[in-house]
Order: structure tokens, then C-alpha cells, then sequence
């Protein structure tokens, strides 16, 4: 930041900390890894799952389906799992969802999510 601010100065565009500030306090977190976010990179792989349930419940990018209302989570036996919450987890059940089958894998370059939706 340090270097547009420089930037911005020489150009004479009025630009501070505080744009900053202002403008991440309302752009939604895209991923929140480490040194100085809470997740490391493998859990980023999980995240993988979330637009494959979008899929499987038959819906794009806000039709009633949210990015932070499906996570997927690691078991304690180490298994990927789906939890829905609030507007999507009730179109699930509309839809007679009720369980969730999972896999994920990856490589250093790719990764890849399969969700299959159960109606039992």
C-alpha cells in the first residue's frame, strides 16, 4: 500500500490509509489465508465444494444462493463435509435435499470438487 500511496502522491491523485480502511471495511472477504488471516492454503482447496453446491442445487451467483451460506468443513475424522445455513440451506430442503456427498482433490496447480445432493 505504501508504494500506491507513493504512486498516487506523484501523480497528484489524493488517495490515504483511510481509502483503505473505507473500502475494505465493505468488500466481502475473498479469502482470509495466512501470515495474516486465519486459514492456511489447504483449506482454501475446501472451498472448492462451495460452487459445486451451487451447481447441485441448480443456482448461479445470488438466485437465492449466497457464498457464505454454504461451508464446507472438516470432519474430525478428516472428511470434507457440507453445512448450509439460512436462505440455502431451506432451498435445499425445498428441493428435498438432505444429505450430502462430498470429494475433493487437488494438485499443486488444480483442484477439483464433486458434490452429489441426496434426497435420503
Amino acid at each position: 500500500m505504501v508504494h500506491l500511496l507513493a504512486l498516487a502522491g506523484r501523480l497528484g491523485v489524493s488517495l490515504s490509509l483511510q481509502d483503505f480502511d473505507e473500502i475494505a471495511r465493505e468488500a466481502p472477504l475473498l479469502v482470509n489465508l495466512m501470515p495474516s488471516g486465519k486459514y492456511l492454503m489447504e483449506d482454501f482447496c475446501y472451498a472448492g465444494g462451495v460452487p459445486a453446491v451451487m451447481k447441485a442445487l441448480g443456482r448461479g451467483w445470488g438466485a437465492r444462493v449466497r457464498w457464505l451460506d454454504i461451508e464446507v468443513v472438516r470432519a474430525r475424522s478428516g472428511k470434507p463435509e457440507i453445512v448450509l445455513h439460512d436462505k440455502t440451506g431451506r432451498l435445499a430442503a425445498e428441493l428435498g435435499i438432505r444429505r450430502w456427498a462430498l470429494s475433493i482433490t487437488h494438485t499443486k496447480e488444480h483442484g477439483l470438487a464433486f458434490v452429489i445432493a441426496q434426497d435420503e
